[in-house]
């Protein structure tokens, strides 16, 4: 059985030129990477909370999403989906989120599908600091990410560090490099297709 997995990465904040999930997701469709006996699907769309867009998953066994945090030098992986949604924030497209909720009447929460603290643990393994924590992406990742959990599929919310290449484009100061970022990606998605391996053989 091969693990599909889907690597989303979503692209640059309003007004920057760069992203970290964007130029590492890239350098990976480029040189085919996947571990071995899985086959990676990798995507990067905007940061735009309209047109609602979802997210093609049925033919995936997991989905692992990669924002940024430029406020932090670790990677953050999100322990619950939240069913909010930050009104003071603003697309890409300049549009701002109408009400506090993603999903009238939804749930407040939803548990990662990855358990975080593992998954933080395999980044800081492969040289990425990282650390589980409830501090998700109040924008448009939190959004795609509550509507997989939502839907009851398997998936992980990780907010990256700003590297030295994407902060010198914007006039920022970072600790991480593009290599230590890669590592981590490369990573998050083998602890994925771990995870999709070992349900698929108690599903057997």
């Amino acid at each position: 059985m091969v693990i599909r997995i889907l690597a989303l990465g979503f692209g640059p904040e309003p007004g920057q030129r760069s992203a970290s999930a964007q130029g590492a997701l890239t350098v990976l469709a480029a040189e085919g990477w996947a571990p071995q006996g899985a086959h990676v699907d990798v995507a990067v769309v905007p940061r735009r909370w309209w047109p609602d867009e979802p997210v093609a998953t049925q033919a995936h066994d997991c989905v692992v999403l990669f924002s940024e945090c430029g406020r932090d030098d670790n990677a953050l992986v999100a322990r619950f989906a939240r069913n909010v949604a930050d009104p003071r924030i603003v697309d890409a497209a300049g549009y701002c989120w109408a009400g506090p909720k993603i999903v009238p009447r939804g749930e407040e929460e939803y548990a990662s599908g990855l358990e975080p603290y593992a998954l933080a643990r395999a980044l800081e393994l492969a040289g990425l600091p990282a650390q589980a924590t409830s501090d998700c992406d109040a924008g448009i990742a939190n959004k795609t990410f509550y509507m997989l959990r939502a839907a009851r599929l398997r998936c992980a919310l990780i907010r990256l560090p700003v590297t030295l290449e994407s902060a010198r484009a914007q006039g920022r100061r970072a600790l991480i490099n593009r290599c230590e970022l890669l590592q981590g990606v490369q990573a998050a998605i083998t602890f994925a297709v771990a995870a999709a391996e070992v349900e698929a053989g108690r599903a057997a």
